[in-house]
């Protein structure tokens, strides 16, 4: 367990390390992303109302493009599917990952915001967005570990006003198959969130 710990804290250490923005002699990190991918389903904010049993009411807050950025913060995207990923502890152990998955691609998604509609109190109010959507999962054997970096835009929930978004970098720890644990949510780009 405690190797674990020190490979998550070594995984934090080497994300924000290997993004620093003193950093400016390395090419442009933008160049390997391409152009996202339509969504996966023909849907948008509207479509996910009508008939809902959790949303009474969802706003659109608009269509978002991540900060290019917020992008500096994942490099390991311009990996190859298979290419390996190494990241050291802080007693400095390697820990070999593997790319399984790369996803880039339009999405359109509803967060809600807690508020419960006065009519039925069964049901809250939502915040629909479009986004950007850049999703890297890597496989360790050694210990076995499967890790996804997801970079994307999020509305700012707190603040139901349009338009009030930020780009969040999240680590997600799969336990199994369908369970995960988010081991890291954080602002990468403030975009137009009030707050620091």
């Amino acid at each position: 367990m405690k190797n674990l710990i020190l490979l998550v804290a070594g995984l934090f250490l080497a994300l924000f390390i290997s993004c620093k923005k003193t950093e400016l002699t390395q090419p442009a990190f933008i160049d390997c992303t391409g152009k996202s991918d339509p969504p996966p389903f023909n849907l948008d904010c509207s479509d996910f109302v009508n008939g809902s049993i959790i949303f009474c009411k969802t706003t659109h807050a608009g269509d978002f493009e991540l900060d290019e950025q917020s992008k500096r913060y994942m490099p390991q995207y311009c990996k190859q599917l298979n290419d390996v990923v190494e990241f050291r502890n802080a007693n400095g152990d390697a820990f070999v990952f593997n790319v399984l998955e790369k996803t880039h691609r339009q999405q359109h998604v509803i967060y809600n915001t807690g508020e419960t509609c006065p009519d039925d109190t069964s049901k809250y109010f939502g915040i629909c967005i479009g986004s950007e959507l850049l999703r890297l999962t890597l496989r360790s054997d050694t210990p076995a570990l499967t890790l996804t970096l997801e970079l994307d835009t999020k509305p700012d929930v707190l603040d139901n006003s349009n338009g009030k978004v930020g780009d969040y970098l999240s680590v997600f720890r799969w336990s199994s198959p369908n369970s995960y644990y988010v081991d890291l949510e954080t602002v990468v780009s403030q975009q137009t969130l009030p707050y620091e």
